[in-house]
């Protein structure tokens, strides 16, 4: 019996011996979340869109990235007030061009420096740092999650915005947002809507381009936009135990036919049991089905049970740099109001802008000053001052591809056969650990994975020389997983470990053979190991 027992397990770690030498992966497209691209494989094939030309990874700024983790040493890291206030105008454009950019930069930052000195501000990492170019220079925005300002927990938010000097990047503009900020003026918006007032702002009033004639707002052209386009834009609602814990926004692109976020639909599936739809009127929809999606494009469309609803006008001209963008929907689930930002540049089909959004715009269109869509709002970044919108361009032709049909002709996948074959926090969960004792003692020790990650693990396994590891956040609903994976990080970065790859969904360190892959997806964290 020894023998046979003995033979198994030598079949059984054959293929991984084998494979070992020859195992190479090209760790920048891993992609882990399959489930997603095997159900769009089920929809009909003619509703694909061409989204060439669209990238959904985000490029950053690698030098305007470094002068900004230098402002913010001087920041933080300053001996006193005085000696912050001093470096931090060293650092001030000097226009041998523009003497308004001079005195405007000096103004800018003596506000600022008056501002920070007034706060106590301890933090424990950045979260992020976003780099958004453009013709007038770069926007930089910097994450803290759950900072200590004055004794209060909240996230803190640093945009600098620089300019080209002398010798590289100098700053022109700083300013700061504290989470506190961000919910009163979300908080605002939603007790506006349930008094019934249409008619929004902006969080933050800004010009960056070369003259502010195109950035005057005023409220005829609010109330204006707000008439004519309020019909065409849904809210999305998902229930579970008969109360709403997910929602967010959609518009028409045919009668009947709702767009909105993939990523908003993922979330509902792993988290709800029933979807809706409310339109202006406070009618409420069921949702037949998924008619078309793309993961990469963010993008899925929603058949509703009837034919209801007035389709958008989509822009066949991009926005340009300072042009005004409209958002409709609803802040409160209570009704609906029209806000409005700043477009700051667009590039490989997505639009960055200075309008601040919260979980309740995900999937809502973007307005031009003219009432035509030219984007979609996603979850790529909320509750701050920059936010993304992926151009509508692609799915033009789409909207009159759908507008020449039958609504009753157009097919769809039931959101209950969505479910069925997606999991969803409702199932059955089990733990499972697939992982040899003997593999385990080699890797444990990579960043001291069992005790700086504190998380129920629920699922690991050991295929084609990867470890992965699936954790669950059970506190998902306010924090985000990447949070919970800081010590983790500390302790790879303490023993030499390399940031090769950062955006928000996904993280890659590196030392010599070995990568370490930390995603976030849902209310799990992920992390691979794997050597090369």
């Amino acid at each position: 019996m020894k023998k046979l027992l003995i033979f198994v397990l030598f079949i059984i770690f054959i293929p991984v011996v084998l494979c070992e030498n020859d195992f190479l992966i090209d760790t920048t497209k891993l992609e882990i979340n399959s489930k997603g691209d095997s159900l769009i494989e089920k929809l009909d094939k003619s509703y694909k869109i061409d989204t060439k030309g669209f990238v959904s990874t985000e490029l950053v700024n690698e030098e305007a990235k470094k002068y900004t983790k230098k402002i913010i040493n001087i920041i933080f890291n300053s001996d006193s007030i005085e000696t912050r206030s001093s470096e931090l105008h060293k650092e001030q454009l000097i226009s041998s061009s523009n003497g308004f950019d001079t005195l405007s930069s000096l103004s800018f930052i003596n506000m600022f420096v008056q501002g920070i000195n007034e706060l106590d501000i301890k933090y424990d990492y950045v979260k992020l740092i976003r780099t958004v170019e453009f013709k007038q220079g770069v926007i930089t925005l910097s994450y803290f999650p759950n900072a200590n300002i004055n004794g209060n927990i909240e996230d803190f938010i640093l945009v600098l915005y620089l300019k080209e000097g002398k010798n590289g990047y100098k700053l022109f503009m700083p300013w700061f947002t504290k989470g506190e900020d961000l919910e009163e003026y979300f908080n605002n918006l939603g007790n506006k809507e349930e008094a019934g007032d249409n008619i929004g702002g902006t969080y933050k009033s800004l010009s960056l381009g070369d003259s502010n004639v195109d950035s005057i707002v005023n409220v005829d052209h609010l109330e204006k936009l707000y008439k004519d386009n309020a019909s065409k834009n849904v809210s999305i609602s998902a229930l579970a135990d008969a109360g709403t814990n997910v929602y967010g926004s959609g518009f028409f692109i045919s009668k009947g036919l709702v767009v909105t976020s993939w990523s908003l639909l993922l979330e509902m599936l792993n988290n709800s049991e029933f979807l809706y739809v409310n339109d202006i009127n406070k009618n409420s929809y069921n949702i037949k089905g998924i008619v078309a999606a793309d993961t990469e494009y963010d993008f899925v469309i929603l058949k509703l049970n009837e034919e209801v609803g007035i389709p958008v006008n989509f822009s066949s001209k991009q926005l340009s740099n300072n042009d005004n963008i409209f958002v409709i929907d609803s802040k409160s689930n209570n009704g609906f109001m029209v806000n409005y930002g700043k477009n700051v540049t667009m590039f490989n089909g997505k639009y960055k802008n200075l309008l601040a959004l919260n979980k309740s715009d995900v999937g809502s269109a973007l307005y031009n000053s003219n009432g035509e869509v030219v984007g979609f709002n996603t979850g790529n970044s909320l509750d701050n001052e920059i936010s993304i919108a992926n151009s509508t361009d692609y799915i033009i032709e789409l909207q009159k591809e759908l507008s020449n049909k039958e609504f009753k002709e157009i097919k769809s996948v039931s959101f209950k056969e969505f479910k069925e074959k997606y999991y969803h926090r409702f199932n059955r969960e089990e733990v499972l650990n697939d992982i040899p004792k003997k593999v385990w003692n080699k890797y444990k020790g990579i960043g001291n994975i069992e005790k700086s990650i504190n998380l129920d693990l629920i699922k690991a396994s050991y295929v084609d020389n990867i470890v992965s590891l699936r954790y669950k956040n059970k506190a998902y609903k306010s924090i985000n997983s990447f949070y919970l994976s800081a010590d983790f990080e500390k302790e790879l970065v303490n023993d030499n470990y390399e940031l090769i790859y950062n955006d928000d969904l996904k993280k890659i360190y590196s030392k010599n053979n070995i990568n370490v892959i930390i995603k976030q997806y849902l209310d799990y964290l992920v992390v691979l190991i794997m050597e090369n």
